[in-house]
């Protein structure tokens, strides 16, 4: 009797504990799910011989030279310029005044815009702030200061999570330098590099790599678009801008994709610069 008895209690606490671990699964937080998907290492395909064995023979497809190799040549050496013009013209653009562009474009025939006080593109100060509900229980606060000169800038940003039923947080913050390359006050596009530092239930950081696009037909309306990627952090922030002389009102939609994870909504914000 007390066998039986022993038998049943044990079976008992087993389907408890097993029902215990499958609920607490089911009701982990989001933030959680993000950060444990964040944080997976990814797996390395450079262990397979056959693969580093066609790398091995494609890099030397171009060796005895032909069409398409003259042409992907040329191709580069064409974005390499266009790279380094970008620059260039993002300097004049807040050093030169108009009818100096010879000093930088010597023999090309067009003239350097220079940037206007509080023009969005290429700030020498910018001040983003923005607001998301993620869902009924998850919040996010996202504050962006950017500082530069012509094609350099830096920028520091911080997006705060919240999941209230879980009473647990997130934060998402970056540190990185911008390459910006302004070819008048209409488009901008900027490589960046840095780091990402993710802090929530460990602390981590990876590399971290952005390429903004912004586009403004004209001083009083614009379109933003901030892909960024981080290991196996992705990151999507898509934004129409409505603007003032100095300031903007943000209407954007921002994506956080970490593995299987999504953290994505809407958001609205407000920008200020200089």
């Amino acid at each position: 009797m007390f066998l039986i008895g022993s038998r049943s209690t044990i079976v008992r606490y087993f389907v408890l504990i097993v029902l215990f671990v499958f609920s607490a699964k089911a009701f982990a937080g989001k933030l959680d799910s993000f950060e444990e998907d964040a944080v997976k290492k990814t797996s390395q395909s450079r262990s397979n011989p056959s693969s580093s064995q066609n790398t091995g023979d494609s890099s030397g497809s171009c060796q005895d030279g032909g069409l398409f190799c003259d042409f992907f040549g040329s191709f580069l050496q064409f974005i390499g310029e266009l790279i380094k013009a970008g620059g260039h013209y993002s300097f004049g653009r807040v050093a030169v005044s108009p009818g100096r562009s010879d000093e930088y474009y010597p023999g090309r025939d067009f003239q350097i815009e220079p940037r206007n006080l509080g023009e969005p593109l290429i700030p020498f100060v910018r001040l983003d702030l923005n607001l998301q509900p993620y869902s009924a229980d998850v919040t996010a606060t996202d504050m962006r200061m950017e500082a530069g000169y012509g094609p350099v800038a830096l920028v520091y940003s911080n997006t705060a999570f919240n999941e209230f039923k879980s009473q647990d947080d997130m934060a998402i913050s970056r540190l990185f330098g911008l390459y910006r390359m302004s070819f008048g006050p209409n488009f901008e596009i900027d490589f960046g590099l840095g780091r990402l530092y993710l802090s929530g239930n460990a602390d981590s950081s990876y590399s971290y790599a952005t390429i903004p696009i912004m586009l403004y037909p004209n001083k009083r309306y614009g379109i933003e678009y901030r892909p960024a990627w981080a290991q196996n952090i992705s990151e999507t922030d898509f934004a129409i801008v409505m603007n003032t002389d100095y300031a903007g009102l943000k209407f954007g939609y921002r994506e956080s994709r970490a593995g299987g994870e999504v953290l994505a909504n809407g958001y609205v914000g407000i920008t200020v610069r200089y």
